[in-house]
């Protein structure tokens, strides 16, 4: 026995140091030097650890600092073993344009609901491609201007300026409202009529009820979403997190789940009503539709396609509202400005011009160009897989995803322009001179800063398009500078 001690003693040292060259080599030599992106440039510490980005992204600073990195590294960089970011906006277009076929990561599986994947969610393209062949000719122009889409907009647009006039007289000292809450009710309210029909929506704007409460926690969730996906395990298994952490973190655990819920328990209701089907809604049309093999679509199936779509359009045209209207609030001559142009168009019964008067106007059409130029209506992570074989990408190759260690991930450059002067996104240049050209040329512009499109969500930028047009008409005519208005998110 003191034999095999007098052994081992010897052979410590050894075993130590071969330990600590395993864990040096793992830690740092490998990824800094032998990892299929040891190559990409990017900070050494995003090659390093999975959990360097992840504490920027819980501090809500990731997106600051990715575009910092491609500043400094260029339009290729490596933020995560295994994940890039491209900057580069020919790039962008070429991987999530439809030429692209390029297939999203599994981070999508996290939009999965009721054990169904919805639209959004499918990887391969080609899925992608057949599923959304079920549902795409709902979003098209002609489908969403219907007279009856409009005139419910209108008639909750009217709804709107009420509650905004009760409360500026309800807070007589002070002309701050919080506008954030109010437009995402109204986007709610608009998206659950899109969805379900006229007699299945909601009516949060002037009703205190169940759905405002999701609506706030849907917001506390949101805020502490990177915490949840970068740290699950702390979030979810902490009794002492959920108390030490602020007050609306633990409601947020659920919001989803509650949302998901709702959703679940308005299909249901919707179904057995007769009428459904007949509706001007997307819960008629794919009630309508089979799928390759002639049958009906799957209950679930379809309310994961709803429940996605009442996620995600609500946020969009929310925020896209807020925008509108600071920048509005911010730039008082171009205020002027298109409040003159709105101004001379010809009003109808209810107060507002004609949508389709409305979008013929060069300026506000500009004008909301700009905004959208500044302030993405989608800047989530659009994740892509390298395609088979590798594909270089301005000059760096990025290899296949490797299986189970590393999947090479494509992540949109969150700035929407590539950090070199011809691309560098510019301060508000909103002037006459650069708006007031040729179509083709307005086009193109936009084409550099608006790579993702498909019908679906161009319909749903419709939608918040018309919300633009009726709320910003409604605030340039009712009060003369939008700036009294405070705008907290």
């Amino acid at each position: 026995m003191a034999v095999i001690e007098d052994l081992f003693d010897s052979f410590k040292p050894g075993i130590t140091a071969i330990c600590a060259f395993i864990f040096i080599y793992v830690a740092f030599i490998h990824p800094l030097f032998f990892a299929p992106l040891a190559h990409v440039p990017g900070p050494v510490g995003c090659k390093l650890s999975w959990y360097y980005i992840a504490l920027f992204d819980v501090q809500l600073t990731r997106n600051d600092r990715i575009a910092e990195w491609h500043k400094k590294y260029g339009p290729v960089i490596c933020i995560r073993p295994g994940e890039v970011s491209l900057s580069d906006p020919l790039l962008m277009r070429e991987i999530y344009g439809t030429k692209g076929k390029y297939t999203k990561s599994r981070f999508f599986d996290h939009f999965m609901a009721y054990g169904a994947r919805a639209l959004f969610s499918i990887g391969p393209y080609w899925e992608h491609q057949q599923k959304r062949m079920l549902i795409s000719t709902f979003y098209h122009r002609t489908s969403i201007q219907k007279p009856v889409v409009e005139l419910f907009v209108r008639e909750r647009m009217q709804q709107l300026f009420d509650q905004i006039n009760r409360r500026l007289q309800a807070n007589t000292d002070t002309k701050t409202i919080k506008m954030y809450p109010i437009f995402n009710c109204f986007a709610f309210d608009n998206i659950t009529r899109l969805l379900y029909g006229p007699r299945h929506c909601a009516y949060t704007l002037e009703n205190d009820c169940h759905e405002r409460q999701l609506l706030l926690q849907m917001k506390q969730a949101q805020l502490w979403s990177p915490l949840k996906f970068n740290f699950p395990l702390i979030v979810n298994g902490s009794y002492f997190t959920k108390k030490l952490l602020p007050h609306g973190f633990e409601a947020s655990l659920s919001a989803e789940d509650d949302l998901a819920e709702w959703n679940w328990r308005n299909l249901n209701e919707a179904m057995e009503d007769k009428e459904v089907t007949i509706d001007n809604s997307l819960l008629a049309r794919m009630l309508a539709v089979k799928d390759q093999d002639g049958r009906p679509l799957d209950l679930n199936y379809i309310g994961s396609e709803l429940f996605d779509h009442l996620n995600a359009a609500q946020e969009t045209v929310a925020v896209a509202l807020v925008y509108v209207t600071y920048h509005l609030g911010i730039h008082r001559d171009w205020q002027a400005i298109i409040r003159e142009e709105l101004q001379s168009l010809p009003i109808q019964d209810d107060g507002f011009p004609t949508l389709a008067a409305i979008e013929a106007a060069p300026l506000f059409e500009a004008f909301i160009r700009e905004v959208h130029r500044l302030n993405p209506g989608a800047s989530g992570r659009q994740e892509r897989y390298v395609p088979e074989g590798g594909k270089v990408y301005d000059g760096i190759f990025l290899p296949e995803g490797v299986r189970h260690r590393y999947l090479i991930l494509i992540l949109p450059g969150l700035t929407r322009a590539r950090f070199e002067p011809q691309h560098q996104r510019l301060p508000f240049i909103m002037t006459r001179l650069s708006f007031l050209l040729p179509k083709s040329s307005v086009r193109h512009d936009g084409s550099i800063y608006h790579p993702l499109n498909s019908s679906v969500w161009n319909g749903l930028s419709f939608l918040s398009a018309m919300a633009h047009v009726c709320a910003s008409e409604r605030l340039l005519q009712q009060w003369r500078s939008i700036s009294l208005l405070r705008l907290c998110v």
